[in-house]
C-alpha cells in the first residue's frame, strides 16, 4: 500500500503546486445553483424571545420521542401569566408520561385543568386527566372531569365519551341518582354515540322499564334528541322521532320549532318540495323559526330550479331524400326523374312549456325568500351571503339599479366586501367610451362613495375628473387631478394627473422609518383574547399548533388579526404566495397610496429587498429606472430565484428559455437564468428593448412583458391615437390591466423604501 500513499502525495503536491488562476478558474466553471432563501423566524416580544429556545428544544425533544429531554427542557421555565403556558404545561405532562412519571403527568395535567384551559387540546387534557383519576380509584375527581367535558364539548363523540366514563365513574362510589340523570342525558344529547345503547338499557333497568319498551322522554326532550340525531348526519331518525312526536300531539309554544326541524331533516334528505310544504307557513313566525325557515326555503328553491332541465328530446318523422326513381308521366315521352323519399326518425330539443314555467316558478320563489331575509334581524355572515347571492341574480338579469341598492346595503355591512365591482365598473367603463359622460359620471361617482378599497376610490375619482373634463366642468377636473397627483405614492393614476397638468411633489420620507405603532406593540395591546394563544405559539415557532389554534378560532370579528398571524406563519415557512394573499387580507392598504397605515413589520415582509446592487448596476447599464425593475421582480417572482412558472418561465424576472439564451447570445453572456445575476442582466436587457420597441413608452412596455409584445402591438395599432390613459384602462386581458397598475404601484413602493 504504500506506493499508493506516496502516488497520493504526488498527486496532492501537484494539485498545490498549480497556478492560482487556474484553481480559481476550475472553481468559477462549477455551476452555482442559488441558495435557497432562508425563511426568517417571527420577531417576539422579549419574555417569549427570552425563552423561545427552551420551548422549542422541549417541544423538538417530545416529537422524537425523548420525553427525559422535554421534562428537562420544558421544565425548567415558565410563561407565567401568558396563554401559551397552557401549552407549555400540556406538553411538558406529556413529556413526563413519555419518561413514565404518572404521578407528574397527572399532577401536571390538573393545574393545567384548574386553569380552565382553552387550547385546543383541551379536551383530550380533560380526558387524559380523568382516565389518570379512574386508574387511581379516585372516582369523584374523575367524574367531576368528565361532566365538565360533557357539558363543555361542541363535539358529539367527545362529549358522548366523556358522559359515558361519567356513568361509570358515578357508578363506582354509588351515585346512582347522577348515573340516571347522565344516562338519560346520553340518549338525548348523543343518540348516535356507540355506548348510547348500553346508555339505555341502564335508564330502562333503573326505571323498570322492559328491555324493549320506550323510555319516557318530554316533547322537548324529544324534540331535542331529534335536532341531536341531525346534528350527528343521520336526518332520517330525525324526521322519523320529530314526525312520531307531531302525531302524538305537541305542546302549543313546541309546534313550531317541531314543524321546522322536520323541514330541515327533509331537506337533508333531499326531499325539497317536503320541506318546503313545512317551512312556507313558517315565515310569520318568530325570527328564531322564521330565519332558518326562510332561508332554508330558499335554499331548497334555488336546488329545485337549477334540477330542472326544461330542454327535452323528441322524436319525430321526417322525409329524407335517398336518391332518384323514373317515372314514367303522361304526356312525356321519356320517364321523368325525382326525388325518392323514406321516413326517418329525428331526435330534435324542444323546450317543455310546463318545465319552463316550473323552473322560473321555482326560481323567483327562491329570489322572494332571500330579499324575505334581508327585512329580519340576520346575523351579519348570513346577511352577507344573502346580498351576494342577489347581486349576482341582478348582474346576470342586468338590473343595474337594483344591483347598486344592494352593493350600497352590503358595503353598510362589510365595507371590505367588493360584490359586483367588476360588473358595474364595466357598466361605467362602456358608458365613458361610447360617449355617455353624464351616465358615466353618475356610475363613478358611485363607485368612488361605495367601495372602500383605495385602488377603486382613485380609480373611480381619476375617470370621474375625465369625464367631467369631458363635460366642460375643467375647474373642478383640474382639483381632483392636484387631490391625486398628491399621493404619497406616485400610482398610475397618480403619474396620469401629473401627465394632465396637476404639480406632483415627490414624498422622500421612507416608510419603514415612520414613527408609528408597530406590529409587536399591536398584537400585545389589542390581539383578541381567543387568538392570544395562536399569536404567542408564531412568536415561540410552533407554527404547527398556531394554525390550529386560528382554525378553531376564526371568526369574522378577527378576521384581520387571523390573516396578520398566517401571513407571520407562512413567510416563516417560505410560502410566499399564501404569505402575500393572507397579509393582504389583513391588510388591504398594501400596494394602495394608503399603505403608510400598515406597521412597518408587515410592509418589510411584503417588500423584500434583495439582490438591490445587481439590480442597480444592470439597470444604469440598459438605462432604465432601477425601482421599477425591483416592482416587477416583486410582482413576476417575490424575489425567488429558483421560482418557475407551468410554462417554463424561470427565474427572478421570468424569463422563458428561449428568450434568454437569444439574449444571452447576443450580449455574450451566460444563460443560467437559475443565477440572481444572470437572470436580472437578461431581464433588464430584455426589457430594454421593450421599452426601444414601443419608442420609449414604458407602460407599454410594461403591458407586453405581462401578455406579449405581439398582442400589445396588434391592440395599439387598433387603436393608435387613443390617449395613454384610455388605452391602458381598455387593455382587453384584465390581468394585463391589473398588471400595469399594480408593477407601477410597487415601483413607487420600492422608490420610498429602499431610501
Amino acid at each position: 500500500m504504500q506506493w499508493r500513499r506516496a502516488w497520493w502525495i504526488l498527486v496532492a503536491v501537484a494539485v498545490a503546486a498549480m497556478p492560482t488562476a487556474v484553481v480559481v478558474t476550475i472553481v468559477l466553471l462549477v455551476p452555482q445553483r442559488p441558495r435557497e432563501i432562508v425563511a426568517p423566524k417571527p420577531e417576539a416580544p422579549p419574555d417569549l424571545e427570552k425563552l423561545r429556545s427552551a420551548f422549542t428544544s422541549g417541544v423538538d425533544a417530545l416529537r422524537r420521542g425523548d420525553g427525559a429531554a422535554a421534562v428537562k427542557h420544558l421544565g425548567s421555565f415558565t410563561f407565567g401569566s401568558r396563554a401559551v403556558e397552557e401549552y407549555r404545561l400540556w406538553y411538558l405532562a406529556n413529556a413526563h408520561q413519555l419518561d413514565a412519571d404518572r404521578n407528574a403527568a397527572r399532577r401536571t395535567l390538573a393545574g393545567l385543568w384548574e386553569r380552565t384551559p382553552r387550547l385546543v387540546y383541551w379536551q383530550d387534557v380533560g380526558l387524559n386527566l380523568g382516565n389518570f383519576y379512574t386508574s387511581l380509584g379516585d372516582w369523584r375527581h374523575a367524574a367531576d372531569v368528565d361532566t365538565a367535558i360533557a357539558a363543555r364539548s361542541d363535539l358529539s363523540q367527545v362529549s358522548g365519551t366523556a358522559r359515558w366514563q361519567g356513568i361509570g365513574s358515578r357508578f363506582a362510589f354509588g351515585d346512582i341518582g347522577t348515573v340516571l340523570y347522565l344516562a338519560r342525558h346520553m340518549t338525548i344529547k348523543n343518540p348516535r354515540s356507540p355506548q348510547t345503547n348500553d346508555a339505555l338499557a341502564i335508564v330502562r333497568s333503573l326505571t323498570g322499564v322492559p328491555p324493549s319498551g320506550a323510555i319516557r322522554l318530554t316533547p322537548a326532550e324529544r324534540l331535542e334528541r331529534g335536532v341531536s340525531l341531525m346534528r350527528d348526519g343521520d336526518p332520517q331518525h330525525a324526521y322519523e322521532e320529530l314526525t312520531a312526536l307531531d302525531a302524538s300531539g305537541v305542546p302549543a309554544d313546541l309546534r313550531a320549532p317541531v314543524q321546522l326541524n322536520r323541514g330541515l331533516a327533509l331537506n337533508q334528505l333531499g326531499r325539497y318540495e317536503e320541506s318546503n310544504g313545512l317551512l312556507e307557513p313558517l315565515a310569520a313566525r318568530s325570527y328564531r323559526v322564521a330565519i332558518p325557515a326562510i332561508y332554508t326555503a330558499s335554499k331548497n328553491y334555488g336546488v329545485l330550479s337549477a334540477s330542472i332541465n326544461p330542454i327535452v328530446n323528441k322524436t319525430i318523422i321526417v322525409k329524407e331524400q335517398v336518391g332518384t326513381v323514373h317515372v314514367n308521366v303522361k304526356g312525356k315521352k321519356k320517364p321523368v326523374v325525382r326525388p325518392k323519399f323514406k321516413n326517418v326518425k329525428k331526435t330534435i330539443q324542444v323546450v317543455d312549456l310546463a318545465k319552463k314555467a316550473k323552473k322560473e316558478e321555482d326560481e323567483r320563489l327562491s329570489i322572494e325568500r332571500l330579499k324575505d331575509l334581508l327585512s329580519l334581524p340576520l346575523a351579519d355572515e348570513v346577511r352577507i351571503e344573502v346580498l351576494n347571492a342577489l347581486i349576482g341574480i341582478a348582474e346576470a338579469r342586468n338590473q343595474d339599479g337594483y344591483e347598486q341598492e344592494l352593493v350600497a346595503e352590503l358595503a353598510k355591512v362589510d365595507p371590505s366586501q367588493e360584490g359586483g365591482l367588476q360588473h358595474l365598473w364595466g357598466n361605467a367603463w362602456a358608458a365613458y367610451t361610447r360617449g355617455d359622460f353624464n351616465g358615466a359620471r353618475d356610475r363613478f361617482v358611485f363607485l368612488r362613495d361605495t367601495y372602500r378599497n383605495p385602488n377603486v376610490k382613485r380609480q373611480a375619482q381619476y375617470w370621474y375628473a375625465r369625464t367631467i373634463e369631458h363635460l366642460g366642468q375643467k375647474e373642478e377636473a383640474d382639483a381632483v387631478y392636484r387631490n391625486l397627483a398628491a399621493a404619497p405614492y406616485a400610482d398610475l393614476y397618480a403619474l396620469n394627473s401629473a401627465a394632465r397638468g396637476a404639480p406632483r411633489q415627490e414624498v422622500l420620507t421612507n416608510p419603514l422609518a415612520m414613527k408609528r405603532p408597530d406590529w409587536r406593540d399591536i398584537a400585545e395591546q389589542k390581539m383578541p383574547k381567543e387568538l392570544r394563544l395562536a399569536y404567542e405559539l408564531t412568536a415561540l415557532t410552533d407554527f404547527r399548533d398556531a394554525r390550529l389554534e386560528i382554525q378553531k378560532n376564526l371568526r369574522r370579528s378577527n378576521q384581520p388579526f387571523a390573516d396578520a398571524l398566517l401571513a407571520e406563519l407562512y413567510n416563516s415557512s417560505g410560502d410566499t404566495l399564501l404569505m402575500t394573499r393572507s397579509l393582504r387580507r389583513a391588510y388591504p392598504q398594501l400596494a394602495t397610496v394608503e399603505q403608510d397605515t400598515v406597521p412597518a413589520y408587515f410592509l418589510k415582509m411584503y417588500y423584500p429587498i434583495r439582490y438591490f446592487d445587481a439590480i442597480m448596476k444592470y439597470s444604469k447599464q440598459n438605462g432604465l429606472d432601477p425601482y421599477l425593475m425591483m416592482g416587477l421582480i416583486h410582482q413576476e417572482s417575490f424575489y425567488n430565484p429558483l421560482v418557475r412558472s407551468p410554462v417554463g418561465a424561470t427565474g427572478l424576472m421570468q424569463l422563458m428559455p428561449p428568450t434568454a439564451k437569444e439574449i444571452a447570445r447576443r450580449i455574450h453572456s451566460s444563460s443560467n437564468v437559475e443565477d440572481p445575476e444572470v437572470n436580472i442582466r437578461l431581464g433588464t436587457n430584455y426589457f430594454r428593448q421593450l421599452v426601444n420597441l414601443f419608442g420609449g413608452a414604458v407602460p407599454l412596455a410594461i403591458a407586453s412583458y405581462n401578455a406579449g409584445q405581439g398582442n400589445v402591438l396588434r391592440w395599439r395599432r387598433a387603436a393608435p391615437h387613443r390617449p395613454m390613459d384610455e388605452f391602458l384602462e381598455s387593455i382587453p386581458f384584465p390581468e394585463t390591466r391589473n398588471y400595469v397598475k399594480r408593477v407601477t404601484m410597487l415601483s413607487a413602493s420600492y422608490r420610498r423604501i429602499t431610501r
